[in-house]
C-alpha cells in the first residue's frame, strides 16, 4: 500500500509554506545587500523545488467538496488580488505624476510579496472551507 500525501497537508505546503517563501524572498530582495539577495534566491529556488516535488508525489485525490472549496478559495483570492493590483496601479500612477519613481522601481519586490500573500490567502481560505464545510 503506497502512502499518499493528504490533501490538507499538500495544500498547507503548496500554499502557505511556498507562499511564505515567495513573500520573504521578495522582502529580502528589497535590500541592497548581496547576502540578502543570495538568501532570497535560495529561498525562491527552494520553493520551486518543493513545488516540483509536490507535482510528482502521490497525493490524495480530492473529493467534490474539497475541489469546490479549492475553487472557492482561488476565486476569492483572484478577486482580492485584482483589487490589490488596482490599488498598486493607482498609487504607482499618483507617485509617477508626482515625480517619485522609487515605488515603480521596486516592482520586483512588490510582485513577489503579492504572489506570496496570494498563495497564503488561498491556502488559509481552503483550510477554513475544509474545516467549516460549505457556508
Amino acid at each position: 500500500m503506497k502512502r499518499e500525501l493528504p490533501i490538507r497537508t499538500k495544500n498547507f505546503i503548496e500554499s502557505i509554506i511556498c507562499g511564505a517563501c515567495w513573500f520573504f524572498g521578495g522582502l529580502l530582495s528589497g535590500f541592497d545587500n548581496k547576502i540578502c539577495l543570495i538568501i532570497s534566491s535560495i529561498i525562491l529556488l527552494g520553493s520551486g523545488f518543493v513545488l516540483v516535488f509536490l507535482s510528482i508525489v502521490n497525493a490524495e485525490e480530492g473529493d467534490e467538496m474539497s475541489e469546490l472549496h479549492y475553487l472557492k478559495a482561488k476565486a476569492r483570492t483572484y478577486d482580492t488580488v485584482l483589487l490589490i493590483f488596482l490599488l498598486f496601479a493607482v498609487i504607482g500612477g499618483i507617485n509617477r505624476i508626482m515625480g517619485h519613481e522609487e515605488f515603480i522601481s521596486k516592482w520586483r519586490i512588490w510582485i513577489l510579496m503579492l504572489i506570496g500573500l496570494m498563495q497564503i490567502y488561498a491556502g488559509v481560505l481552503f483550510s477554513k472551507y475544509e474545516k467549516d464545510g460549505d457556508d
